[in-house]
């Protein structure tokens, strides 16, 4: 069995709020979409989903995304659309702890289909994006992107996500950890993140984290408009 960091066995307190900001973000995106009987087909992707519950018996997002649909349903909202939520993760260890909490839970199986994958994200990503260009009319999907590290997000696939109208995304970006690389001889990865956003060489000197937060957010919004992005400090 693999030796994790306390971290990543147990839920911190600022891994909490983000569950929390997920937790809130769905219950008022899911009952936007129950005042519209036209939606049939609502999927869930989460693209980092750990294993669902850790060590100190605190929820995972899977769990919270579940719970979220549960309640709408018991409420009657969305009551006419079918759920299909996919969880991923790279270590297939956490994977069959959340397939073995999730197999013994009072999930109501008519109306939620869950899904599983132990792939990297550049793989995953492709797929999700796939799928989403075949959307139909009635149907809507939401993205949790929640990464360890940054490297692998790149602007094209929120861009390519974004396409078909019908996508919600909630991105958390670790920039505290990019704006420590940022200070200190910055990776070809970060690189490669900043000029998704702007020529490099256009990139503002970041005095402090909040500067680079600030920066960082901006460009997001000049460049995707419309979206609205989440950032976790």
């Amino acid at each position: 069995m693999k030796k994790y960091r306390d971290s990543q066995r147990n839920l911190y307190p600022h891994s909490e709020i983000k569950v929390e900001l997920l937790r809130i973000y769905l219950e008022k995106y899911f009952l936007v979409l129950g005042h519209s009987t036209q939606i049939k087909k609502i999927y869930v992707y989460d693209l980092f989903c750990g294993p669902g519950i850790y060590e100190n018996e605190k929820q995972g997002s899977p769990l919270v995304i579940l719970n979220e649909i549960l309640k709408v349903l018991e409420k009657g909202i969305c009551s006419e659309a079918k759920f299909e939520c996919f969880f991923n993760d790279t270590d297939s260890e956490r994977i069959l702890i959340l397939k073995d909490y999730i197999s013994k839970s009072s999930i109501n199986k008519k109306n939620i289909d869950t899904s599983y994958s132990c792939k990297d994200y550049e793989i995953v990503i492709d797929e999700v994006i796939r799928k989403n260009n075949s959307l139909g009319d009635r149907e809507k999907s939401f993205v949790f992107i929640d990464p360890f590290q940054y490297k692998n997000i790149r602007l094209k696939d929120i861009e390519s996500l974004l396409n078909t109208k019908k996508t919600e995304i909630l991105l958390f970006l670790p920039t505290q950890f990019m704006f420590r690389f940022e200070s200190n001889g910055t990776p070809q990865s970060l690189k490669s993140f900043i000029e998704d956003l702007v020529p490099y060489d256009e990139w503002p000197i970041s005095i402090t984290g909040i500067d680079f937060i600030y920066s960082l957010k901006e460009h997001f919004k000049w460049k995707l408009e419309m979206i609205s992005i989440l950032i976790l400090l």
